[in-house]
């Protein structure tokens, strides 16, 4: 993978490469770095792959919106913040393996990740925000974990494959979180 080189002076965040929207297939960012900054990857339209290193705490809105080829993420336990829409519109991603440390699924953060199948949320979460994977049409299987406490508004709405979902019994869930025809199990 290539080296990417734009960050601020302290070495420490990546910052808006409009320049680098063309071209790059793979990014491997390097160790040090612990934010990626607002629109860092936005819509890198042939960008498959992406390295994330255990440095990273913090991911801005937009980072990665938009990147249609991006097909897999993994974001590594260190990471504890993520913006809105980092993922939004990524539409070629297949499979997502989220951070342990995550607090929160940020409000359309995989909305219209078409080709995305399952997700798991990792234990931890507390809530899931408003249209987080709206229009994820290949949503088939998710899993909830007890940690969660609050589903917002239109969270899965449009993500028609989905056919039974398993929530938290003491969840606050919007009354628009879910497609019509999916099945919610408390537990």
């Amino acid at each position: 993978m290539g080296l990417f080189r734009f960050w601020d002076e302290e070495k420490t965040m990546i910052r808006e490469v409009s320049l680098f929207r063309r071209g790059k297939k793979q990014i491997r960012i390097p160790e040090g770095i612990t934010n990626i900054g607002y629109d860092a990857f936005r819509k890198c339209q042939k960008l498959r792959e992406v390295e994330i290193p255990a440095t990273v705490t913090n991911i801005g809105a937009n980072a990665f919106n938009g990147c249609a080829c991006l097909e897999s993420v993994t974001l590594p336990d260190s990471v504890i913040g993520v913006g809105d829409y980092t993922f939004a519109f990524c539409i070629g991603l297949t499979a997502v393996t989220l951070s342990k440390g995550l607090k929160e699924i940020a409000p359309w953060m995989f909305a219209a990740c078409r080709n995305l199948t399952s997700v798991e949320i990792p234990e931890g979460v507390t809530a899931i925000g408003d249209n987080a994977f709206a229009v994820c049409n290949g949503l088939s299987s998710v899993r909830i974990p007890d940690s969660v406490g609050r589903i917002g508004a239109k969270a899965f709405t449009g993500c028609g494959a989905l056919a039974s979902v398993e929530v938290p019994a003491a969840a606050e869930i919007a009354p628009d979180a879910f497609p019509a025809t999916c099945r919610l199990i408390r537990r």
